[in-house]
């Protein structure tokens, strides 16, 4: 066992691989970064879009159902534990099947969760930070983000960006914000985001090629 200190002396050369990488990985690269933006399915990233709260519940209602109706699967983002429950039984009274994951629910009934989404049991997952649950589900074509406004490690630039990514899997991927403010955590996910799509889309459209969506196999391996 070493203390990181420890393991920082004898790790002499290092590849840091990530989708967000966080401050100590950007400054220890010091500028040697390579930036992987054509996926194999050649999918681009699924569009930001912001909407403000006035009739937020009324507007995500309609995105969900239009999903459920074109096979696709959604995934819904709260602040808190409470949110989460609140909205999942909101979901329920109105006929949508669903289920919530946060940190009370065991890690054996979170993949139980997650596979009743893959398998079609249910349609939506409702979450807090649906980001550690080392999700991969090529199925999520929505995601839809409430509070995207509140300040906080939830809706930080890294944060928004890794949510968004998990309707990155699907050619129909989209994502909505909803709040009434401009962060400058929304603005700089945003213009990441138009930065990567741009290069994305011409690269598609350059060498002829149209996204398919990501699949797995029946092992639970990604194709």
């Amino acid at each position: 066992p070493l203390h990181f200190s420890e393991f920082e002396e004898l790790a002499r050369n290092i590849i840091y691989v990530s989708a967000t990488p966080a401050e100590y990985e950007t400054e220890l690269s010091m500028g040697g970064t390579v930036t992987q933006l054509i996926r194999p399915t050649h999918i681009v990233d699924p569009a930001l879009e912001l909407h403000v709260e006035s009739n937020q519940i009324d507007d995500m209602v309609d995105r969900v159902n239009g999903a459920i109706k074109r096979g696709e699967k959604v995934i819904i983002t709260t602040i808190s534990k409470s949110n989460a429950e609140e909205m999942s039984r909101y979901l329920d009274r109105i006929g949508i099947s669903n289920r919530y994951i946060h940190s009370d629910v065991e890690t054996l009934n979170r993949i139980e969760i997650l596979e009743d989404l893959r398998e079609g049991r249910i349609d939506v997952i409702v979450g807090v930070n649906l980001l550690r649950e080392g999700i991969d589900l090529p199925e999520v074509a929505l995601v839809v983000i409430f509070d995207a406004d509140k300040q906080g490690f939830l809706r930080n630039v890294r944060s928004i960006t890794q949510i968004a990514g998990r309707g990155a899997r699907h050619k129909n991927g989209k994502v909505v914000l909803y709040g009434n403010y401009v962060t400058d955590a929304i603005k700089d996910a945003i213009k990441e985001n138009t930065a990567r799509r741009t290069a994305q889309i011409n690269y598609n459209y350059e060498h002829g090629v149209l996204p398919r969506s990501a699949k797995k196999s029946g092992n639970g391996q990604s194709t």
